[in-house]
C-alpha cells in the first residue's frame, strides 16, 4: 500500500492541500508525485481533501510509473502501433494506421487527458461522434482498436482499467451486399470469355474465390493427378520502406478456415489445363506466368487495383447491373445457399464458423419465396381446394 502525505502548497496566491507519495517505476526506482485535492485551505476542507487524497493514491495502486503514464491517448496508440507492427500483417497495420491518422489522433489529441485520465464518458463521446460521419461498423473497428491499445496500457501496469469495457460498442450492421443470379452469372462469363478479365472472373464465379485470393493463386497450388485446388496463399496491397504501395505475395490467409482444397469436376479441370497450356506459350521477360494463374498478355502477374477497376468498366461497357468484383464471391455462394443445407455452404465458402454463412446468406428472393408457396400449395392440395371447395366471402 503506497503511503502518502496531506501537505499544503502555494499555486496562484491561494493554498490548496496537495496529497504526496512516491510510485515505483519500471527501472525498479520510485519517483515523487504531488497532486492537488482540488480543495483550498479552508475551514472544514481538511477532511475532504484527505478523502480526496485517498482516492487518489488508490488510483496509483499496483501501477508502474514510466515514460508512458503522461502520455495522452494518441500519443500511447502511436507507440502501441510501432511495438506491434512486427506482430501485425502488412495489411492490418496499415489499416490500423488508416483509422488512428484520420480518425483517432485528430480527435484525442484536441482533449489533451493523459492514458490515466480517459473515462468511459470520453470513449461514448468519440464513439457518437464518429457515428455521424462514417458508418457503424467502421466506427465498431475504431472501437476496437482504441480497446486494444488501452488493455495493452493495463497490460502494462499504467492504468488500472479499461475504460473501453465500461462503453457499450456500436451495433455492428448488416452488410448489403448485391449480387447476380444464375442467367446473370451465365451472361457474364460470356462476355469475360477471351477478355483481360476472363480467368479472375471464371475463379471468382467458379470457386467463390476472394481477389486476393485468385491474384496470389500459384500453378502449383494444382495438383493434377488428385484433381485438386488448394487455397493457400493471398497478394495484399502493402506499405514499403520507401513509402511506396505494391502488391505483395503471402502464405498467409483471412482465417484458417480460408485455407481449403476444391475437388476439380471434369470441366474445371480441363479449362484449367488448357489455361496453363496456353499460359505457358506466353513470350514474357518475366516468370510470372510461370507461378501464377492470374497474369495479363506479356505474361505478368495481374495488380489487384486492375481487377477491380477494370471489372467496373468491363460491366459498364456491357450494360450489366453493376456490382462489385468481391460480390461475384456472394453470387457464387448465394447460388450454393438455394441448393444446399447452410453448413455444407459454410465449407465452400470457407467461413470460420457457421453464423458468418447463416447471417450473410439466409436471404430468400422473391423468386424462392414463391417456389416455396408453390410447394405448399401443391403438397396440402390447396390448389385443388381452391379450384373446388373455396366458397365466396359473403
Amino acid at each position: 500500500m503506497i503511503k502518502y502525505s496531506l501537505i499544503e502548497s502555494k499555486s496562484k496566491g491561494n493554498k490548496y492541500y496537495t496529497v504526496y507519495f512516491r510510485i515505483r517505476t519500471a527501472e525498479g526506482k520510485t519517483k515523487a508525485k504531488h497532486l492537488s485535492t482540488g480543495y483550498k485551505v479552508a475551514k472544514g476542507n481538511k477532511r475532504k481533501a484527505e478523502e480526496r487524497a485517498a482516492e487518489i493514491v488508490r488510483e496509483y495502486e499496483g501501477l508502474t510509473y514510466s515514460d508512458y503514464t503522461e502520455m495522452t491517448l494518441d500519443q500511447y496508440m502511436n507507440d502501441y502501433l510501432s511495438r506491434h507492427k512486427p506482430m501485425l500483417k502488412a495489411t492490418t497495420y496499415d489499416n490500423y494506421v488508416s483509422m488512428y491518422s484520420r480518425h483517432i489522433q485528430p480527435y484525442f489529441s484536441k482533449l489533451g487527458l493523459t492514458l490515466k485520465n480517459i473515462k468511459p464518458m470520453h470513449i461514448m463521446g468519440y464513439i457518437n461522434a464518429k457515428m455521424q460521419e462514417v458508418s457503424s461498423n467502421t466506427v465498431l473497428k475504431q472501437y476496437r482498436l482504441i480497446s486494444q491499445c488501452m488493455q495493452d496500457a493495463v497490460i502494462n501496469d499504467l492504468i488500472k482499467k479499461n475504460p473501453c469495457n465500461k462503453v457499450t460498442p456500436p451495433k455492428r450492421g448488416k452488410a448489403e451486399h448485391n449480387w447476380y443470379d444464375e442467367q446473370d452469372l451465365k451472361e457474364l462469363l460470356r462476355l469475360a470469355y477471351n477478355s483481360p478479365l476472363e480467368i479472375p472472373i471464371f475463379l471468382a464465379v467458379l470457386f467463390g474465390l476472394r481477389r486476393s485470393e485468385i491474384v496470389g493463386l500459384k500453378w502449383s497450388a494444382i495438383d493434377w493427378n488428385e484433381r485438386t485446388l488448394t487455397i493457400c496463399g493471398s497478394v495484399t496491397r502493402a506499405k514499403q520502406a520507401d513509402g511506396s504501395i505494391k502488391d505483395v505475395y503471402n502464405d498467409s490467409l483471412k482465417t484458417q478456415a480460408s485455407y481449403s482444397t476444391y475437388l476439380l469436376d471434369d470441366y474445371s479441370y480441363s479449362y484449367l489445363l488448357d489455361l496453363y497450356n496456353r499460359n505457358m506459350k506466353i513470350i514474357s521477360n518475366t516468370n510470372d506466368y510461370k507461378t501464377y494463374l492470374c497474369v495479363n498478355a506479356v505474361g505478368e502477374r495481374l495488380k489487384l487495383d486492375y481487377i477491380t477497376h477494370s471489372f467496373s468498366r468491363f460491366l459498364k461497357k456491357n450494360n450489366l447491373k453493376h456490382i462489385r468484383f468481391h460480390d461475384l464471391r456472394h453470387s457464387t455462394i448465394s447460388l450454393l445457399s438455394r441448393h444446399f443445407e447452410m453448413k455444407q455452404v459454410q465449407s465452400f465458402a470457407r467461413h470460420a464458423n457457421y453464423t458468418m454463412t447463416a447471417d450473410t446468406y439466409s436471404h430468400i428472393n422473391s423468386r424462392d419465396k414463391l417456389e416455396e408457396t408453390a410447394l405448399i400449395t401443391r403438397v396440402l392440395g390447396i390448389d385443388k381446394y381452391c379450384e373446388t371447395e373455396r366458397k365466396p366471402i359473403e
